[in-house]
């Protein structure tokens, strides 16, 4: 068992063992960004991609304008025939709105997307398993206020909502519904609070919460 110890203030802190990996940089990083009509589209090239990749790195939905970015990395000549691959594919399934772009990767749109919270709004993060992710994702693209972004490749959905929207309650249930949970990760500072989760739980739930009672009562140390 990991040892608990309390540092300065009463702050609460684990010890534990961190194992550090070093990769070297893919010889060549390529993004293909495909202009799609709605999340549907969006979903059915994705699901094209997923079919046919091998050196993808990343597979986002960008739902505000509708977009998918596929990002490949690896040796120049293996990222340029699946970039070639998929473009093919897609344009022969009739979504022809590809560009290549050095630049536009999935981290980059997801560090924009995020970047985008501003003070009088409300962002959620909603895991989905991955046969439900395509449901939930077109529920909350109806919704007029909200705008969206999904990390495909790992069943994350974002969520960007004015503060006082109607439109929580149905994303909660739509999401909580599909077996999935929505965390609030940012807010405004009068009604932010960080362990505000719907759905699923997991089972160490209810230490954490003790833990979080007895030694930081305040949510100094909690960061969403």
């Amino acid at each position: 068992m990991k040892k608990l110890f309390i540092g300065a203030r009463g702050s609460l802190g684990l010890l534990t063992d961190v194992t550090l990996r070093l990769f070297p940089l893919p010889r060549l990083r390529q993004n293909l960004v495909i202009s799609v009509p709605d999340a549907a589209e969006g979903l059915r090239g994705a699901k094209i991609i997923r079919d046919i990749y091998r050196l993808c790195s990343g597979l986002v939905f960008a739902g505000s304008p509708c977009s998918l970015v596929c990002t490949l990395e690896g040796l120049p000549e293996e990222v340029d025939f699946e970039a070639s691959l998929i473009a093919d594919r897609l344009s022969a399934e009739g979504l022809t709105g590809i560009t290549q772009s050095a630049e536009s990767s999935t981290t980059d749109a997801w560090c924009n997307f995020l970047a985008g919270t501003g003070p009088e709004t409300t962002t959620f993060r909603l895991g989905i398993p991955f046969r439900a992710v395509g449901s939930v994702l077109q529920e909350t693209v109806r919704l007029a206020d909200t705008e969206c972004f999904a990390d495909l490749a790992n069943g994350l959905v974002y969520l960007r909502m004015p503060a006082e929207s109607a439109s929580r309650r149905p994303v909660v249930e739509a999401t909580c519904s599909n077996g999935g949970y929505a965390l609030m990760i940012g807010g405004p500072a009068r009604r932010f609070r960080p362990e505000e989760m719907y759905g699923y739980e997991p089972d160490s739930a209810a230490l954490t919460k003790a833990l979080r009672a007895r030694w930081d009562p305040r949510g100094i140390m909690v960061t969403g």
